[in-house]
This record gives C-alpha cells, structure tokens and sequence, in this order.
C-alpha cells in the first residue's frame, strides 16, 4: 500500500468533502462544496484529485449553458463517509443519518486500505 493511500484521509479538507457529500445524498458541485467546508477551490480540488485517485470518489465536468463540476462518491467513498459521518455526529451528540440508497456496503478489505 502507498503512502498516499494510506494517509489520503489526514490531508486537509478530505473528510470534509466526503462527510458533505454524504449529508448531500452522494453528490454536490464543487464551488456547494466549497462553500461548506470553508476552502479555497485549489485546494479543494488538490484534496479531491487525491481522493478520486484512491477511488473514493469521481470527478465529473458538465458542460453546457452553465458548466459546472460535480463531485460523486463511489460506493466505497459512501461506505467510508458514513464512517466518517457517525463519527462526527457521535461526537456532536447528533443522532445517527440514515443509510444513503446506493451504499451497498463495501467489503472490509477495501475499507481498511482506504483507513489504514
């Protein structure tokens, strides 16, 4: 396992993004994204590039009269967001969310080598 993979959730803004899209049914634009986490967009997008390469996530362009970025998690990134999304409510004192539709688990093998 590379370093990166194994350090890709302590890098700034990486928990942030997957717990948003997560509370945000799976998928947002970028710039919702950034208004939430509190970044500048280079540096989100430096966090996101990583987290797409560990598979945690895709990275779309939509084209069109109003071009814009979306970020989707993949069923691996929603596993390991629902992770993270308790954590931090369980932390806060906030009662658990609600399992999003697509998650339809992911093995313990591909969740450890996201975590370790």
């Amino acid at each position: 396992m590379t370093e990166s993979s194994r350090s890709v959730l302590s890098k700034t803004n990486s928990v942030g993004i997957l717990v948003f899209l997560f509370r945000s049914g799976g998928k947002s634009k970028a710039t919702f994204i950034q208004d939430a986490i509190g970044t500048n967009f280079d540096a989100m997008k430096n966090s996101a590039a990583r987290l797409e390469a560990e598979g945690l996530l895709t990275i779309k362009r939509v084209s069109g009269k109003a071009s814009y970025i979306l970020y989707e998690l993949t069923d691996l990134g929603a596993s390991v967001a629902r992770h993270l999304d308790a954590a931090e409510r369980t932390i806060s004192g906030e009662p658990p969310a609600a399992p999003m539709p697509s998650d339809h688990g992911t093995s313990k093998e591909q969740l450890d080598k996201v975590i370790q």
